[in-house]
């Protein structure tokens, strides 16, 4: 069972270990399975999110290899494909962005240089010394926006969520409650059907961007995991929902909307007598 909760930021974390948490906790395969023969194989397995296989070559390594949290156990090689077969998580459908405790961040492509994420010696005590990552931080409810010198980025704050954009409906999908991602999809189309919109704003962006965690900077997401994020250049109103189902299951979205469609729907509507 894959269940998320709600966690919210915490406060006197290193930039260097929110890096690290992010740079494990981000792009990994839900296909991967590591095989091991040693409890810090494991814990690695563990730290990257994957599952993973004990292989016991001496008398006495399973016990040690089943207490450290191994999914299966092999004793002879020959017997691996048939573990892996059952141990193998299922292929992810949708491509998350992990935060490592931080908020995501929606950044255009022409600002992204511009964009410095948390210093190497930011001193946890003191938000003045946090960089952008703590404008980041300071952003209220499940979405608002910063400037980037002459650009503006879009953060996704209050939860530290799984993320993922589908670009058809403009609408990033934040994983807060599920067992499962088929509960999160299964979920998706009637949640924006049916939420309760509020408005949080506008953002106006030179173009496409990219979606990444806010402790990074912007020219380092060759080696990091992020997403891109398909829109045109314009002013969007952003919509927020949080949308519960009946299976516990629950999202928080976050929507742009063009301002000219807005308009557009403005005028077609019939004027009141």
């Amino acid at each position: 069972m894959v269940t998320r909760t709600r966690a919210r930021y915490r406060g006197g974390t290193t930039s260097a270990s929110l890096k690290t948490c992010a740079s494990v906790s981000t792009g990994r395969s839900a296909a991967a399975v590591l095989v091991g023969d040693s409890t810090t194989d494991i814990e690695a397995a563990h730290a990257a999110g994957v599952a993973c296989i004990g292989y016991a070559n001496m008398p006495g390594k399973a016990e040690h290899l089943a207490a450290a949290g191994a999914d299966a156990i092999v004793t002879d090689m020959s017997d691996l494909a048939a573990v892996v077969a059952r141990t193998r998580k299922p292929e992810s459908r949708l491509s998350w962005v992990e935060p490592g405790g931080a908020p995501l961040i929606v950044v255009p492509a022409l600002a992204l240089t511009r964009w410095r994420g948390a210093p190497v010696d930011f001193d946890p005590s003191d938000l003045d010394t946090w960089g952008d990552y703590g404008r980041a931080c300071q952003v209220d409810g499940y979405a608002g926006t910063l400037e980037v010198d002459d650009d503006q980025a879009l953060v996704l704050g209050d939860e530290p969520a799984s993320t993922t954009y589908l670009p058809d409906q403009r609408v990033f999908i934040r994983w807060i409650r599920a067992d499962s991602e088929e509960d999160v999809i299964h979920l998706i189309q009637k949640a924006v059907e049916t939420a309760g919109w509020e408005d949080a704003g506008t953002w106006t962006t030179s173009g496409p961007a990219r979606l990444f965690d806010s402790t990074l900077t912007g020219d380092e997401l060759e080696h990091e995991h992020h997403l891109s994020v398909d829109v045109a250049a314009g002013t969007y109103l952003i919509r927020t929902a949080y949308v519960e189902g009946e299976d516990a299951t629950a999202l928080v979205l976050v929507q742009l909307v063009q301002l000219v469609q807005l308009v557009q729907l403005a005028q077609q509507a019939p004027h009141a007598v």
